[in-house]
């Protein structure tokens, strides 16, 4: 009976916050979408905007097999399908002020379908110091704007902090924190190239190079680590967008950058409702048990 009390009360926790979440994220959606000025918008891009929601959408689910791996470090194994309803359900409440209810949110899920407590709060933690290695790692690219004399060096310097810090991984966890770490490299490299997608596409007079993409969507992955590590800041709402202005700023660019910004924010944003709407199809049909595939 008790238990039955607890999961009613647990059921009902997650549906208030994913009400809220939903709410919130559509309160955002409207305020960014009136600071546009469509007629600054070529039609032609709306096309690209659709392909980065997509993709960000695939972003998430990298993001939910990477958790999928911490979680299988116990004694408990998820199927795909599992941990994306998990993952997917809880993530859209990253958007709730406070900068914690997707975690919060995950532990009510993962506890009501059978999880422990413990094991959920050690795959929170390896999932945010995971997190900010994969996205610090991405600084050595911008190293050169402060030390000229390691210009050409930064992928062979990016290559060796990999080996180091896999390395390191390899000594002191499983196989499979090694493995969520690439994913997160993964996860960054689309979010990352997403944003340079779009910038790139509403700046028709400058000319992309390899070298220029990798350095817009480095840029990105840094601020999108300074507004994840922010205290109450909602999925670095605000923060990220700060940051991004800061570093991008340019007289050439000034009147895109802005736009460029908050069609960012609108399709990262829409790419986590997408994928939520996907993960609600995966439900799984009983609770997870200890070293059950389901």
């Amino acid at each position: 009976m008790k238990h039955n009390k607890s999961k009613f009360i647990l059921r009902w926790v997650g549906r208030i916050i994913t009400i809220f979440s939903i709410a919130f994220v559509l309160i955002k959606l409207s305020t960014y979408s009136q600071q546009l000025n469509i007629q600054d918008i070529p039609s032609y891009s709306y096309l690209v905007f659709v392909f980065c929601i997509g993709l960000y959408a695939l972003g998430n689910y990298i993001l939910s097999m990477a958790w999928r791996l911490l979680v299988a470090n116990s004694e408990y194994t998820l199927s795909a399908s599992t941990a994306i309803w998990m993952f997917g359900g809880s993530q859209i409440a990253k958007y709730l002020p406070g900068n914690i209810f997707q975690f919060a949110s995950r532990q009510v899920i993962g506890v009501q379908h059978g999880i422990k407590n413990n094991v959920l709060l050690k795959s929170t933690l390896w999932e945010i110091g995971l997190m900010g290695i994969a996205a610090g790692s991405f600084g050595v690219f911008l190293l050169n704007e402060y030390f000229p004399n390691l210009m050409g060096y930064e992928m062979t310097l990016f290559a060796g902090l990999i080996v180091i810090t896999g390395s390191i991984l390899s000594l002191i966890a499983s196989r499979n924190y090694l493995k969520a770490c690439g994913l997160y490299l993964c996860f960054f490299l689309v979010s990352g190239g997403i944003f340079s997608l779009i910038f790139f596409t509403l700046n028709d007079n400058l000319t992309p190079t390899l070298e220029t993409f990798l350095q817009t969507s480095c840029y990105f992955i840094i601020a999108w680590l300074i507004g994840f590590a922010t205290p109450g800041s909602p999925a670095g709402l605000g923060v990220r967008e700060a940051v991004l202005i800061t570093l991008l700023d340019s007289p050439s660019i000034e009147d895109t950058l802005l736009v460029a910004v908050l069609v960012s924010r609108i399709v990262t944003v829409l790419g986590d409702m997408l994928f939520f709407a996907i993960s609600s199809v995966f439900r799984p049909k009983q609770a997870v048990s200890n070293n059950s595939l389901l």
